[in-house]
């Protein structure tokens, strides 16, 4: 199970009690509008921030691969062959 999964659980598990509580007419989590909307911001902004950054080496080469197979899916798309093919017609020429 990864970091985020648990993260779900855990958020889920908050929210059940939550409205446990105010269905019973206890006092629910004390949490005001503005906290939540605190909260949910800086989440969704380190996530966004983690997610669309290439930290680590790997991250980086990854990145790499990733352009070098979109332009050989573009260049397949222009001369109108599949990428496969272009090797199987090429591994004569090497």
């Amino acid at each position: 199970m990864n970091i985020a999964a648990i993260v779900r659980i855990i958020v889920l598990v908050l929210a059940i009690i939550n409205q446990f509580l105010a269905a019973k007419g206890m006092s629910p989590i004390p949490v005001d509008e503005e906290t939540i909307a605190t909260i949910i911001t800086t989440v969704v902004g380190l996530y966004v921030a983690w997610k669309n950054n290439s930290f680590t080496k790997e991250a980086k080469h990854a990145d790499r691969e990733l352009k070098k197979v979109k332009a050989e899916n573009k260049t397949a798309k222009v001369t109108g062959k599949s990428p496969i093919k272009e090797v199987e017609e090429n591994e004569g020429n090497i």
